[in-house]
């Protein structure tokens, strides 16, 4: 700890963030677009509400471990105005 507190005052503050674990090539979708376990996804013009199964969450996405997705289907995000 040599010369690492010689910095730290009393009162001073600091936000720290821990990363739990990390996962390469995942489908993320916004947080904001589940609700109860299922997203509503507009396919061939229509919206159609589908289950799935969430993983790993940070807060403003969650990472999709199941679902009947593809490619050409658009999300529907919840928004407020």
């Amino acid at each position: 700890m040599n010369g690492l507190m010689e910095n730290v005052l009393p009162g001073m503050t600091a936000d720290v963030s821990i990363q739990v674990g990390q996962h390469e090539n995942v489908l993320l979708v916004p947080l904001s677009a589940v609700s109860n376990g299922h997203l509503i996804i507009e396919r061939n013009q229509k919206r159609v509400k589908i289950p799935i199964k969430i993983g790993g969450i940070d807060g403003q996405w969650a990472e999709v471990k199941e679902s009947a997705l593809s490619d050409i289907d658009l999300i529907v995000v919840k928004t407020s105005i």
